[in-house]
């Protein structure tokens, strides 16, 4: 009888075929399934018409404070934009911090710029093409966050050309896109 031999390439190979295995269960359990409403239990997946109900999300007396309610969220999100920007800045002029740090916090300065100027842009497109009377957009990392409010019904349409706006400005995939009529 021959002893089983076992080459380098095979246990590499293995290895490889296991860690794919494993990522791909992995992506598979965490990634986002549904969006869910705030303050609900119910479930929506996005972009399916069938599951997509906006019927519940028309304006009536309720929704009058709405202007207060984006006012506050505008200046709370200016805050804290102000708050890490100058905290970086006044990282970057200190003098005793090595180049790499200053390297990464430039990087890190630039992308929060180029973040802020990705929300104004998308809350000005979707303002023009929805005629929307508020709208707020909210990124974190490639994920996006817009908070609209319209007169009339809340459309499928209405989300479709949402999402466009969104990938076509912020490079977002359908699943890191979360709408929150209101």
């Amino acid at each position: 009888m021959k002893p089983i031999k076992i080459n380098r390439r095979q246990i590499v190979l293995a290895s490889l075929v296991l860690a794919l295995g494993t990522a791909v269960y992995l992506n598979w359990q965490f990634s986002p399934k549904s969006i869910i409403k705030p303050f609900s239990k119910e479930v929506i997946t996005p972009l399916n018409e069938e599951n997509l109900d906006f019927s519940n999300f028309s304006n009536n007396e309720k929704n009058k404070n709405n202007s207060k309610y984006f006012e506050n969220a505008r200046l709370k999100r200016q805050d804290a934009r102000e708050k890490s920007l100058k905290s970086i800045e006044e990282i970057l002029s200190n003098n005793e911090i090595d180049d790499k740090t200053k390297f990464n916090l430039s990087k890190e300065l630039s992308e929060r710029s180029q973040q802020i100027l990705t929300e104004t842009n998308i809350e000005n497109v979707v303002d023009a093409k929805l005629e929307t009377k508020n709208c707020i957009a909210m990124m974190n990392g490639k994920e996006c966050t817009l908070i609209v409010s319209k007169e009339g019904k809340f459309e499928q349409n209405d989300a479709n050309i949402i999402c466009d706006v969104i990938r076509s400005l912020a490079k977002c995939k359908n699943e890191e896109i979360k709408i929150i009529p209101r």
